[in-house]
């Protein structure tokens, strides 16, 4: 395998993309927690249904959305709290409510040392760090040291209860083809190290509810398999085809940290 550098990596981000069976032509599709490419530029699209997170429906709420757990960074020189970093590749998104119905979407990866901010505080609407002490309002302007430059801000649209927001410099790099000794379609991906990717079938772009597909990790073997864990490298899911057409998502899991 040719190896790849951080550029290139965070350029092959997988949170989600969608496949015909009919290979040769591929589509992005919305789902729940998703970053889904766009053909015209390096922009993924991270998509966050606000019903799922009762934080987001009260005034001042926060919440923190991660692909792989946060870990304690033993080599770091904290001098607050303990420092807290993804064990994966890429650092949770921040996402604060106002007092109406306003919202702030953000990085969590602090601009000081790369430590992971914590939550917002509702009761001074302060966002701090953990680890050398710097605070940011909730929009992500820095408001006090270490720290000299605000938190990454990205642009967001709020629309039928839903935020889709922008993360720059990524997009997908999944390839799908037809396995020829079976009715299968291989998917082929990077997959990161300390992120789960679960493979999802829907009918049609249309389809409200994508239903979770089980997989073989070989051309022949039983589809058995519901998760991939991430290895640092390419791998291989062999999904049987349902029927004449359809589309198939590959999906990094998602949870509040």
């Amino acid at each position: 395998m040719k190896p790849l550098n951080r550029r290139q990596v965070i350029k092959t981000v997988m949170f989600g993309a969608a496949f015909s069976n009919v290979i040769g032509k591929a589509w992005a599709a919305p789902m729940r927690y998703e970053i889904r490419a766009q053909s015209s530029s390096q922009v993924g699209l991270l998509q966050v249904q606000l019903s799922d997170f009762p934080e987001l429906n009260a005034a001042r709420g926060s919440i923190r959305l991660a692909t792989s757990p946060l870990e304690s960074d033993p080599e770091s020189d904290c001098t607050v709290e303990r420092c807290d970093r993804p064990s994966g590749l890429f650092s949770p998104v921040l996402i604060n409510r106002g007092d109406q119905n306003d919202f702030y979407t953000m990085t969590a990866e602090c601009a000081h040392a790369g430590c992971t901010v914590r939550k917002m505080d509702p009761s001074t609407k302060i966002i701090t760090c953990p680890c050398h002490g710097s605070r940011y309002a909730m929009d992500g302007k820095v408001v006090g040291g270490p720290a000299m430059q605000s938190l990454q801000v990205f642009k967001f649209r709020q629309s039928n209860g839903m935020l889709e927001i922008e993360m720059p410099d990524v997009f997908y790099n999944i390839e799908a083809r037809r396995v020829a000794t079976q009715p299968r379609v291989e998917i082929s991906f990077i997959a990161f190290m300390s992120i789960t990717y679960q493979i999802y079938y829907r009918e049609s772009l249309d389809s409200s509810v994508p239903q979770l597909v089980t997989f073989a990790t070989t051309p022949d073997g039983p589809a058995d398999q519901t998760e991939i864990p991430g290895i640092d490298d390419y791998v291989s899911a062999y999904v049987d085809r349902a029927g004449k057409a359809g589309f198939f998502q590959v999906v990094m899991k998602t949870e509040a940290v």
